[in-house]
């Protein structure tokens, strides 16, 4: 297993840390940077603390009551991940640092699904859209080569665009 020493930024994965990651534990700088990321200290479903499991189809956190639900959508819908005991690829570890609870739950909201709403939401037209944009996010992201934040690879805002316009 690779150490990680204080200094290591989380925001940069270099190529041979991309080739440990194939198919390996989730690396423990990785795993700070995705425990990091606004909403992931709760389960994205049910808000329980400290969720273990994973759904790498949305990038969110989930518990282990919340796991066995979306196991139960299939893997199609929802591929579930154990944080602490399945290897992980380096596309599926990219999903987990490019999603976060509080964007899919905020994606979930501009739709009005509220957390009432349960697992349905997951077999909506809305939710194939969020998976399938995730997927097609973090596939682009890979190309890079070299993990820079979240921000590298994102569109800016339409509210920093008028700000840079105004800086120029």
């Amino acid at each position: 297993e690779r150490s990680v020493s204080p200094s290591s930024s989380t925001d940069d994965v270099s190529a041979s840390d991309q080739k440990t990651c194939l198919s390996s534990r989730f690396p423990n700088h990785c795993l700070q940077y995705v425990h990091s990321i606004p909403g992931n200290d709760r389960c994205v479903d049910c808000r329980a603390i400290d969720p273990e499991w994973a759904s790498v189809t949305y990038g969110a956190l989930l518990c282990l009551k919340c796991s066995g639900r979306h196991r139960s959508l299939g893997v199609s819908t929802s591929f579930v991940r154990s944080i602490y005991m399945d290897h992980w690829s380096h596309n599926e570890i990219l999903s987990m640092m490019e999603g976060g609870n509080s964007q899919l739950l905020h994606f979930f909201g501009r739709h009005n699904f509220s957390s009432n709403f349960s697992t349905k939401r997951y077999r909506t037209r809305a939710a194939l859209f969020y998976r399938e944009n995730l997927a097609l996010h973090v596939s682009r992201v890979a190309v890079f080569g070299k993990y820079k934040g979240r921000n590298m690879a994102r569109k800016p805002k339409r509210n920093e665009i008028s700000e840079r316009s105004r800086k120029c």
